[in-house]
């Protein structure tokens, strides 16, 4: 029995994935990038857009924005913030909210334990909703690659349609 089950582990681990040499549509692949928001000179001045981060390559950076890959050049950016996680302070009041309706079986220490959770719970929505956004150093231009969708650069073939935002150079 032992030897079948590494004979079988051993043929499913030597098959080549399919996937891998066939290539994915954007919405195809199942991991995402980090969500940043990108400030930048616009042609009409200073700008702020949002989207998911597929790629950086050494002089562009490249997001998903309304459903179009947009490339912007590094000399057009000044500002970039990324989504650490998305853990809001909404959320956050909900499980404040079921902890305190939960306190009705304490009796007595109602009292006590209702009131330590709104305020423990409040004070975790506010540090959660600020604490969600970092803002990354323009100099740490090359780390940015880990939190993108495909960190080492767009795949060769990429299939998606391509936005163009205007910069000033």
């Amino acid at each position: 029995m032992t030897i079948a089950t590494m004979i079988a582990a051993l043929l499913l681990t030597a098959t080549p994935d399919k996937s891998a040499t066939t290539g994915y549509a954007v919405g195809e692949v199942p991991v995402k990038g980090r969500i940043i928001e990108v400030t930048y000179h616009g042609y009409y001045g200073r700008t702020s857009r949002k989207g998911e981060l597929l790629a950086v390559t050494s002089d562009s950076l490249y997001f998903l924005l309304n459903r179009y890959v947009t490339a912007l050049p590094q000399t057009s950016i000044t500002k970039i913030e990324m989504q650490v996680h998305n853990i809001t302070g909404s959320k956050i009041m909900l499980w404040t909210l079921g902890g305190m309706l939960s306190t009705v079986s304490h009796g007595f220490v109602l009292g006590l334990t209702a009131p330590l959770w709104l305020i423990v719970g409040s004070f975790s929505a506010v540090s959660a909703a600020h604490g969600s956004w970092k803002a990354y150093k323009l100099a740490d231009w090359d780390n940015l690659r880990a939190f993108a969708r495909y960190p080492q650069g767009l795949p060769e073939g990429f299939n998606m349609p391509r936005g163009r935002l205007r910069v000033r150079e």
